[in-house]
């Protein structure tokens, strides 16, 4: 197997070229960025790990002044054989000709607002660093020279550290006789962690100031790029900003810059000799639909798969993209709390199925209420990649709402449709109560069947049913309702009927469930148990009759879709139970 060099941990464009290391060329976002001219402000939101960082990297590396008559070969040589270097006009108007502020605002974050700013000092001081002669060349204003000393010492008050980053474009622009061009990374980041600490309001204000005064009719600025996961709206961040034209993953233009493309992906693959995994990696980590049409696929979980192949060839894809996932308020919702489930079920259910679900997309998003309702909510998720654009070209969803209103959205690959069912079920269980699972034990080992069936239709309308087997009939319902107290045993026929033993063996009981689930309507009410038929009685499980359990109840439990039909039954003939024994290939559950 051919060998790609890839290095996860490094997003910075100079040392993936000069080490040889695996890039894919997207330079060509310099000629949607510079044709015909710049926008002053250009904000391009994409989920994580889609290489905004690198991106930026990139363009830092592009435009930047080398004064170095060395260090600028060097530079240039970094884009040799690269899309961007056909380009000789652009690039001779553009290439290392502009000081460049590159800034990245993911480490501002703390416990409180303060420990957030002193976060955002430090990260202020690390730029001036990098540029020693902005405190020292005579070119700079004294006052912009004055402040940039000052950041290394104490905490600077909240009016000082606001005008900080306006500061260093005045000095950058006198330094080089140039304006300058900011790239700033992870713009939201800030915010959203204010959220969730309890001082997001300061944090706003103080924004505001901080950005405002830096990207608004600022005569040192050439333009900026700013990069994020979602379109803060813009009345929050900054209150008079008008001059930010965004670039989200529902726009057209910059779709393919963002992200790897099926092409890229399918180049990738035969490189590292995995082209016969193409359908494994679509299967399992499909693509986002950006710009309606364009089938994009996330960088990080692409190379993750192709390295762990060249590492383990037998290995099985995993859920690489949410492993990395820094996104806490957004997981701890849908596993914890069942506010944005609870009366949507079905929708959900439909979702996790496959099905698309229409909803009203905010184009730009207030974070402090974007969890307090469903549509801000799925908003949200659309544009943190959770959710992602059902594809024109599906049948399967066609004849769905105006996409310029209500857009269908759909699970964007198998491996975050496996994080929902998780959190479907954790919610389920999470909402599970103490008096509810009573009043159903009792009845269930009472063998009152219309009780029983009544507790478990109850359960059922408030769950999200996306289940497609007796298998997720029991992994996502069954078994969360007996999980406390009780030893569970599963087997399973050729026709993928459950057989589920329930032990309580502080009774010396035991319950055995037969599970069955029907395609259909008219399937699920006809439904009759055939008594002479093995494979539809309960088996009675030996070795618990060994350890002296005399007290079995059987039941047969039928599904279909949220609804279920309970039938009890006494009396089975022992030959039958022996012979049902014997077509079942039995599976143990740890619970």
């Amino acid at each position: 197997m051919a060998q790609l060099p890839i290095n996860l941990g490094i997003s910075d464009f100079k040392k993936l070229r000069t080490e040889s290391l695996c890039y894919v060329d997207k330079t060509a976002i310099l000629e949607d960025l510079l044709t015909p001219c710049p926008n002053e402000v250009t904000l391009l939101t994409r989920p994580r790990k889609f290489g905004k960082s690198l991106t930026l990297s990139m363009l830092k590396a592009f435009f930047e002044i080398q004064k170095d008559p060395n260090k600028a070969q060097a530079h240039k040589d970094l884009f040799t054989g690269l899309y961007i270097a056909q380009n000789a006009k652009l690039c001779a108007a553009w290439q290392q000709q502009y000081p460049v502020l590159a800034l990245s605002l993911k480490d501002v974050e703390g416990s409180s607002f303060a420990e957030a700013l002193c976060m955002l000092q430090y990260t202020l001081v690390r730029l001036c660093q990098d540029n020693p002669l902005l405190l020292t060349d005579n070119s700079v204003k004294p006052n912009d020279q004055k402040l940039l000393t000052e950041l290394a010492g104490p905490p600077l008050s909240q009016t000082q550290l606001k005008t900080a980053l306006a500061s260093l474009v005045s000095a950058l622009s006198k330094l080089y006789a140039k304006p300058v061009i900011i790239l700033l990374d992870d713009y939201d980041m800030p915010l959203e962690r204010a959220v969730h600490a309890g001082y997001y309001q300061d944090m706003l204000a103080f924004m505001r100031g901080f950005l405002g005064l830096a990207l608004k009719d600022n005569p040192n600025l050439c333009f900026a790029v700013i990069t994020g996961c979602v379109q803060i709206a813009s009345a929050s961040i900054i209150a008079d900003c008008n001059n930010f034209t965004c670039y989200s993953i529902a726009h057209h233009k910059y779709a393919t810059h963002l992200g790897f493309t099926l092409p890229e992906v399918q180049q990738l693959l035969r490189e590292a000799d995995l082209i016969a995994k193409q359908a494994e990696v679509i299967s399992y980590f499909a693509s986002y639909n950006f710009g309606q049409t364009t089938q994009m696929f996330c960088p990080w979980t692409v190379l993750k798969y192709i390295q762990t192949m060249q590492e383990d060839p037998i290995e099985t894809p995993s859920s690489y993209w949410l492993s990395t996932t820094d996104d806490a308020a957004i997981l701890q919702l849908l596993k914890n709390n069942t506010q944005h489930f609870a009366g949507q079920e079905t929708a959900w259910a439909r979702l996790l199925q496959g099905e698309p679900l229409p909803v009203k997309i905010n184009p730009t998003i207030n974070l402090d209420t974007a969890y307090s309702t469903p549509e801000t909510f799925l908003s949200l998720l659309y544009y943190a990649g959770y959710l992602t654009l059902a594809p024109q070209s599906d049948t399967k969803h066609q004849g769905q709402p105006d996409r310029q209103h209500n857009l269908p959205l759909i699970l964007p690959h198998g491996e975050m449709t496996n994080f929902f069912k998780q959190a479907a079920n954790a919610a389920f269980t999470a909402q599970l109560k103490t008096k509810q699972l009573t009043d159903f034990f009792n009845a269930f080992w009472q063998g009152d069947m219309p009780k029983v069936e009544e507790h478990i239709n109850t359960l059922l309308l408030q769950h999200i049913c996306y289940y497609q087997s007796p298998a997720e009939y029991c992994t996502g319902f069954i078994i969360p309702v007996f999980t406390k107290g009780y030893k569970i045993s599963q087997q399973e026929d050729a026709q993928h009927n459950i057989l589920l033993v329930i032990a309580d063996p502080h009774k010396q009981r035991i319950a055995e469930l037969t599970i069955n689930m029907c395609n259909d309507v008219t399937q699920f009410t006809n439904f009759q148990v055939q008594h002479t038929e093995p494979n539809a009685t309960l088996l009675v499980n030996a070795p618990y009759r060994a350890q002296g359990y005399t007290n079995i109840l059987h039941w047969i439990l039928v599904f279909y879709q949220n609804r279920c039909r309970v039938f009890y039954k006494e009396g089975i003939v022992e030959m039958l139970l022996n012979t049902a024994h014997n077509s079942f290939k039995q599976k143990k559950l740890d619970v």
